[in-house]
């Protein structure tokens, strides 16, 4: 059978876990060693998230970060970069340097408490929690 025109893909996004938005100037590797310090996990850089824009020739590049706890309690802790100097990874959030994202299931306070301990370092300026519900580029929760 062969048919003509655009397929479009939907599908509902199971995510059970938190997203929080940081505003912080100091690169990448400084904001993930402060992170370590304070929350007690260590990082690991990842492969960088590229993508191609559409008619241009260049490249949106942004770094990443992760960490895997172990399999019986299996949290995996994601910090994405937002900026790059072509654009913005998740352009809703513009005004956010860094993205962490944190799949798993715990406590309902974990998202405040993570929140918390991270508003005590110096140089991030601003972190929020947010519904993962109000991210118009849900597929960013999956990569």
């Amino acid at each position: 059978m062969k048919t003509s025109g655009n397929i479009k893909f939907s599908f509902d996004l199971d995510f059970e876990g938190i997203v929080i938005l940081l505003t912080c100037t100091e690169p990448d590797f400084r904001l993930v060693w402060a992170m370590e310090k304070v929350l007690g996990i260590p990082f690991r850089q990842v492969e960088e998230t590229i993508y191609s824009l559409k008619g241009r020739n260049e490249q949106l590049v942004f770094s990443r970060f992760e960490y895997e706890t172990g399999e019986e309690d299996e949290i995996i802790w994601r910090l994405q970069s937002n900026r790059c100097p072509h654009g913005f990874m998740a352009p809703e959030f513009k005004n956010f340097d860094y993205i962490l994202v944190v799949f798993g299931d715990f406590p309902p306070t974990f998202g405040d408490e993570i929140t918390r301990k991270l508003r005590t370092i110096r140089f991030i300026t601003s972190a929020f929690r947010i519904s993962a519900e109000t991210i118009k580029t849900k597929e960013l929760l999956l990569i």
